[in-house]
C-alpha cells in the first residue's frame, strides 16, 4: 500500500484495506480511529507524524505531538500527471513492505530519466526545523538510481528547489528494504513536497520496475554540532567557506583547502585567509573538485632534486572542465594533477598530469572516489571509484579491476593508485602486474571511497567504501587488496537476494594470477549511512583515544573504533561482535560525534588537534559558489 503515513495512526479508507483491523494486521501499527472528513487545526494528542494516503482523501502533519498544522488532499500523489509517456504506473497487488500492495513505476527509457511523480504540497513548516523521512522501496535487477526527492519552496524566488533525496540513488537488484534521512528546513521555506523518482533502465529492451510503499514523514531534532567524550573541546576555525571537500597541511597553522563551490584552492595562514586564491581551476560541475595533498621536500627523499623556489608539489583531482571555465557540463576526465608552490606560497603553477580516468557518456559524473593522502613511503596514492557510467547502448562499463573476469583491461578506475612524486608507478613491476595503467593499483574492486589513511603504528592503510544500498564498509587495505566490487559488497554476495552474515568467500573474482586477494572488511552497516573520512587519532592530546580509529559519515556523525593489539582487527563487542550494525541503535553505540553536517575529511594537524571539514550544512539548499555554509572545526583536549 503505497502511503504516506506515520508509524501508529493510518486512514481507514485507505485502498485495499476495509477495516483499521486490517491495517493493525498487515501494517504491525497500533492503531487509532481517525475522523473520516479531516481533522480540524490545532487537534493534539496525535503522533508527530505526517499521514498521507494515495487514495485517501486526508493527510495529517503534527509537530512534536503539539497539534495538527495541516490537512486535506484529494489526491496526495499526482499521478494522472506524471505516469505517463516513459513511465507507467500501477498499483500492484503481489508485492509490498509488509503486506500484497504496493505503487509499480516501470519504464525502458535510458539514462538520466526519473519518473517525477510529485505529491501535493506538505505546508506549516518553519525554517530550521528538522524532519525524519522513511522510505520503503523494492527494485528489480534493470532499474538504475531510484529514489525519493524532497524539493523546498522557496518564497523569495517562488520556485520549487531540491533540498535532499531519500535514500540516495539506489541500483537494482533489492529486496524490499528500509531507509531513513533527515532534512532541514531551508531560510525562507514554509512549505516541501515529495517526489517518486523511480529510475531508468540499464537497456532500452529491459523493463526497469521500482516499487514504492509505507513512506513516512516525522518531526525530528537536529542535533548540534557535539562531541561524546566532554574531556574535548570543540570550536569553528573557518566559515564561510564554498563547499570545501579536502584540507592539506604545510605546517603548524598554515593549511590549504580545496573548494568544490567554487574550485580554488585558498590558503590559511595563522586562521587567516590569503587575500587571493592560489589558484582557480576549471570544474565541469560545482561539486567536482574532489581532493588534495601536499607533499614538502623534507617529507620525501624522493623530492630532493626540486628545483630551488618550489615550496610544495600540491596534488589535485578534480572533473576538468573542456571549456577553460567552471560550467554544469560533462568533463574532459576525472583528473590527478600534480602543482609547484611558488612565490612564496601564494599560487600554485606548472600543472602535471599524472592520470586522467574515462568517465562515459553521462552527466554529472559519479564514483569518482577523490581522496588523496602521501603514504609513508612519500609515494602518492589517490581512491578513485568506478567512475560508473553508462554509454549509449545501455551496458554499463565493465573491466576487470571490478571483478568481471571477461571485462577490459583495468583503466584506472575502481582502485587505490599509487604513483612516485613525478607520477610514475613506483616500482615498474607493480603489485598486480606491470603493465600501465595495472601498475599504478595497490588495491582494486573499489566501488567508491571518500575516505583513507595510514595507521600511525603499524603504517597499514585503512579505507570506507559506500554501498549501492547495503553494505558500506571499513577495510583494513594490503597490498593487492581486492575490495570485491562489483562482486561482493560488505559480506554479501551481489545477486537478488541478499543473505547478511559475516563471512564470505565470493565463488568468482578476478585475483591477476594471484597477485590479487579478496579479504572481508572490518566492518559494515547493514543500511547506508554513506562513510566518508577517516582518520587516526595520532596524538597524544586524545588521551585512551590516542592512535584509535575515526570514521566519519555524509550526516554529520563520527564513529569511533579502538584497534587489537596487532592492529589487524577492530576491538567490537556486545551486538556488534559480528561486525555489523544492524541498526541505528547499534550504530550509536560506536558514536564519537555527531551535527557536523556533510563531513568530508578528517585530519590530524601538525599541532595535534583532530580537524574536519563540513562540506555544507545538512539543511543547505545553496549550491555553488551561493552555498556559504562550509567549516572546518577542531577539536582539542579541554586541558589544552
Amino acid at each position: 500500500m503505497l502511503i504516506i503515513s506515520s508509524q501508529y495512526f493510518f486512514s481507514a479508507s485507505a485502498q485495499g484495506m476495509s477495516s483499521l483491523d486490517e491495517w493493525q494486521k498487515y501494517k504491525g501499527a497500533s492503531l487509532l480511529p481517525l475522523p473520516s472528513s479531516g481533522i480540524a487545526e490545532g487537534d493534539a494528542g496525535l503522533s508527530d507524524n505526517l499521514v498521507v494516503s494515495a487514495a485517501d482523501p486526508e493527510f495529517i502533519i503534527a509537530k512534536n505531538e503539539s497539534g495538527i498544522l495541516a490537512y486535506g488532499s484529494s489526491s496526495f500523489w499526482k499521478l494522472d500527471a506524471s505516469c505517463q509517456f516513459d513511465f507507467k504506473c500501477a498499483s500492484d497487488s503481489t508485492t509490498g513492505w509488509r503486506d500484497n500492495s504496493s505503487l509499480q513505476i516501470s519504464t525502458r527509457a535510458g539514462s538520466g530519466n526519473w519518473s517525477w511523480i510529485a505529491s501535493n504540497e506538505i505546508p506549516g513548516l518553519k525554517s530550521g526545523e528538522v524532519y525524519e523521512i522513511t522510505v520503503h522501496m523494492k527494485l528489480n535487477e534493470n532499474v538504475l538510481q531510484s529514489h525519493v526527492g524532497v524539493e523546498a519552496y522557496i518564497e523569495p524566488s517562488q520556485r520549487w528547489q531540491q533540498i535532499g533525496h531519500c535514500p540516495t540513488g539506489l541500483d537494482g537488484p533489492l529486496k524490499w528494504s528500509t531507509y531513513s534521512c533527515k532534512i532541514t528546513v531551508p531560510q525562507g521555506v514554509s512549505k516541501i513536497r515529495l517526489l517518486l523518482n523511480a529510475g531508468w533502465s540499464t537497456s532500452p529492451d529491459r523493463e526497469a520496475v521500482t516499487w514504492y510503499d509505507a513512506i513516512s514523514i516525522k518531526s525530528s531534532s537536529h542535533p548540534a554540532p557535539a562531541l561524546y567524550d566532554k574531556s574535548l573541546k570543540l570550536e569553528v576555525v573557518q566559515d564561510g567557506l564554498l563547499q570545501p571537500t579536502t584540507m592539506t597541511f604545510l605546517g603548524k597553522e598554515d593549511y590549504l583547502v580545496l573548494q568544490s563551490g567554487n574550485g580554488t584552492v585558498e590558503r590559511f595562514v595563522n586562521g587567516t585567509k590569503l587575500q587571493e586564491p592560489l589558484i582557480d581551476l576549471n570544474v565541469s560541475r560545482y561539486n567536482g573538485a574532489l581532493g588534495i595533498a601536499a607533499l614538502k621536500p623534507n617529507l620525501s627523499q624522493q623530492m630532493n632534486d626540486m628545483q630551488e623556489g618550489i615550496e610544495a608539489y600540491v596534488f589535485i583531482y578534480y572533473d576538468e572542465s573542456g571549456l577553460g571555465r567552471d560550467c554544469g557540463c560533462p568533463a574532459n576526465g576525472s583528473r590527478l594533477y600534480r602543482f609547484e608552490l611558488v612565490d612564496n606560497g601564494t599560487k600554485l603553477v606548472n600543472p602535471k598530469l599524472f592520470i586522467s580516468l574515462p568517465i562515459g557518456n553521462t552527466f554529472p559524473v559519479m564514483h569518482e572516489g577523490g581522496p588523496i593522502k602521501i603514504g609513508p613511503d612519500g609515494n602518492v596514492y589517490l581512491i578513485a571509484g568506478d567512475v560508473r557510467s553508462v554509454p549509449e547502448g545501455g551496458e554499463v562499463v565493465k573491466n576487470k579491476a571490478i571483478n568481471y573476469e571477461d571485462g577490459d583491461e583495468p583503466d584506472g578506475r575502481a582502485g587505490i593508485l599509487r604513483f612516485n612524486p613525478d607520477g610514475k608507478p613506483v616500482d615498474e613491476k607493480g603489485i598486480l602486474g606491470d603493465h600501465y595503467p595495472l601498475s599504478l593499483y595497490y588495491a582494486y574492486g573499489v566501488r567508491n571511497s571518500f575516505g583513507f589513511a595510514f595507521d600511525p603504528l603499524s603504517g597499514k592503510m585503512w579505507d570506507t567504501e559506500n554501498g549501492p544500498n547495503y553494505g558500506d564498509e571499513v577495510n583494513l587495505v594490503e597490498p593487492g587488496f581486492n575490495s570485491g566490487w562489483a562482486a561482493v559488497m560488505g559480506f554479501e554476495q551481489v545477486a537478488d537476494e541478499v543473505v547478511f552474515s559475516n563471512s564470505i568467500i565470493p565463488d568468482k573474482v578476478v585475483n591477476f594470477e594471484g597477485k590479487g586477494v579478496y579479504s572481508d572488511p572490518e566492518f559494515v552497516w547493514r543500511y547506508p549511512v554513506g562513510p566518508t573520512a577517516l582518520t587516526f587519532l595520532a596524538s597524544n592530546k586524545f588521551g585512551e583515544h590516542e592512535n584509535d580509529l575515526l570514521v566519519a559519515d555524509y550526516q554529520g556523525n563520527i564513529y569511533h573504533f579502538s584497534l587489537n593489539d596487532n592492529r589487524t582487527e577492530l576491538t567490537l563487542n556486545g551486538s556488534l561482535v559480528d561486525r555489523i550494525a544492524d541498526d541505528q541503535q547499534e550504530s550509536n553505540r560506536i558514536k564519537f560525534g555527531e551535527g557536523f553536517g556533510i563531513i568530508t575529511d578528517m585530519q590530524i594537524g601538525p599541532d595535534g588537534d583532530l580537524y574536519i571539514v563540513s562540506y555544507k550544512d545538512l539543511g543547505s539548499i545553496q549550491s555553488g559558489p551561493s552555498d556559504t555554509s562550509g567549516k572546518i572545526y577542531r577539536v582539542t583536549s579541554s586541558s589544552g
